[in-house]
């Protein structure tokens, strides 16, 4: 084989091999991209999701607490509110639950019977601080 012919083959590789390597680079990008996507439209909306309705119901269990502390009624009716505001965001976020895998109707079925249950407990106890 001449020497021409063995830059040729030289050349002929190395254009090659850079083809391969930009076929890869673009299929991981590419792959890198719907996982951002993925980040970006399923996890993070769910994330954000939890955290508030993780603060709304701390908030809950408190007014609850303190309505019973203190033997108001009132603040069973800013919990009735509170409750009400917190099943209105886990319905507003079915999307994000159902799209990892969640079961938002089971999560509203579970606090509307958490609810019941604490309620009518915070209720009993205010009225026995009151007799």
């Amino acid at each position: 084989m001449r020497f021409r012919s063995r830059i040729m083959v030289l050349v002929a590789l190395t254009l090659l091999a850079l083809g391969v390597v930009t076929g890869v680079a673009l299929v991981l990008g590419r792959r890198s991209q719907q996982q951002l996507t993925d980040v970006e439209t399923k996890y993070l909306p769910l994330l954000e999701l939890g955290y508030d309705l993780g603060n709304d119901f701390r908030t809950l269990r408190k007014t609850l607490e303190e309505a019973a502390a203190a033997a108001e009624e009132a603040g069973l009716t800013d919990a009735d509110r509170q409750v009400e505001e917190l099943s209105r965001r886990l319905s507003a976020g079915r999307a994000a639950i159902a799209a990892n895998g969640g079961d938002a109707e089971a999560l509203l079925r579970e606090l509307r019977e958490y609810y019941a249950l604490a309620r009518a407990v915070s209720a009993e106890t205010a009225r026995a601080w009151c007799s």
